[in-house]
């Protein structure tokens, strides 16, 4: 009985990176690593990285949506190779996680975060095996969309279709957070 309550508690696959959309952060277990030709103001800034491991190319495998408030699955793909995730936040800015390549001398695949603002990278004190995020605690995300192509998967929308406008606490139906599993290749 004990092995059973603890499964019901335990995320089925453990993803290496979650989106938290609210203020918007990522908490990853690898570093996100700064683009080289990126020409951002200091090392703790970033409008393009990655997260890759040494020597193997990576993918996203698996992507899972969830409600913050009950943890109801909104969107669940086991087939994310390709796919692409976009968050519009209540700037009108846009912020993507996608395939990507990594910089010479390791070209290999990547997952990339591609932002038209500027995000900051930084280390936090966790137990969940995350210590690295990247944020912008001034963003609050107004739309996610899962694309695959051309082709949209999911679209998740934040604004209160009762009062027109943002209510991440209030209105906590809306709320969710993006579970990403990696995998990769040797």
């Amino acid at each position: 009985m004990k092995s059973q309550l603890i499964e019901k508690f335990q995320h089925d696959i453990p993803p290496q990176i979650v989106v938290n959309v609210g203020s918007f952060s990522i908490e990853s277990d690898k570093p996100i690593t700064k683009h080289r030709d990126d020409n951002t103001p200091s090392s703790t800034e970033i409008k393009k990285g990655y997260y890759g491991v040494d020597g193997h190319n990576v993918s996203m495998v698996l992507i899972k949506v969830m409600r913050t408030d009950d943890g109801a699955i909104l969107y669940q793909n086991f087939d994310a190779v390709g796919a692409v995730i976009v968050f519009t936040t209540d700037h009108d800015e846009k912020i993507t996680i996608k395939p990507g390549q990594g910089n010479p001398p390791n070209p290999k695949s990547t997952v990339e975060v591609e932002s038209a603002g500027i995000l900051t990278v930084g280390m936090q004190n966790t137990i969940n095996g995350r210590q690295h995020k990247l944020h912008k605690n001034e963003y609050t995300i107004k739309t996610v969309e899962v694309l695959k192509g051309v082709v949209t998967l999911f679209s998740h929308n934040t604004i209160d279709p009762v009062h027109g406008h943002l209510h991440p606490v209030e209105y906590s139906d809306k709320s969710c957070r993006i579970l990403i599993r990696i995998e990769q290749e040797d």
